[in-house]
């Protein structure tokens, strides 16, 4: 949960901007650990999301999966490239979104950096259920997403 939302959920109101911590989105803290004691920042290839909870992104990965008829599988899992429906509603989802705003807000450090696709996978054993099976607990908590990253010429 953000900082903003989480002062919402816990002060009851929506905070002012400067009662919140420099570091106020996911995509604030990715780039914070990412560029901390980092010499070669440019060399940035890939995100990874694991262990994902949000009830919105795991919505989107079994609305994904349903609609290109595929089921959760090991890696190397089952790739959307972003120039399909699925792979741009990955990256739009709650969980992928912040990988977006850390290229685009830092484009000067990283360059001109694009996400070419997604990637999904299972974690384990425990996961090799059936995605009927598995609807309730998708609905909770998809396993894993990677975003992969290239450079834009």
């Amino acid at each position: 949960m953000s900082p903003g939302h989480a002062a919402e959920r816990f002060w009851g109101e929506k905070p002012k901007t400067e009662d919140l911590p420099a570091l106020r989105t996911m995509a604030d803290m990715l780039w914070g650990f990412w560029y901390r004691d980092n010499d070669k920042v440019k060399d940035i290839r890939y995100f990874w999301s694991q262990g994902v909870t949000n009830e919105d992104t795991a919505a989107i990965v079994a609305t994904v999966l349903k609609n290109a008829g595929q089921e959760l599988k090991p890696w190397p899992g089952i790739e959307f490239q972003m120039d399909t429906m699925e792979g741009k509603a990955l990256l739009g989802s709650p969980n992928g979104i912040a990988f977006a705003y850390m290229l685009i807000g830092h484009k000067e450090e990283l360059g001109n950096k694009i996400v070419t696709k997604a990637v999904l996978f299972l974690s384990g054993e425990e996961d090799k259920k059936t995605i009927d099976d598995r609807k309730a607990e998708l609905r909770k908590c998809s396993k894993f997403q990677c975003i992969n990253i290239n450079n834009a010429y």
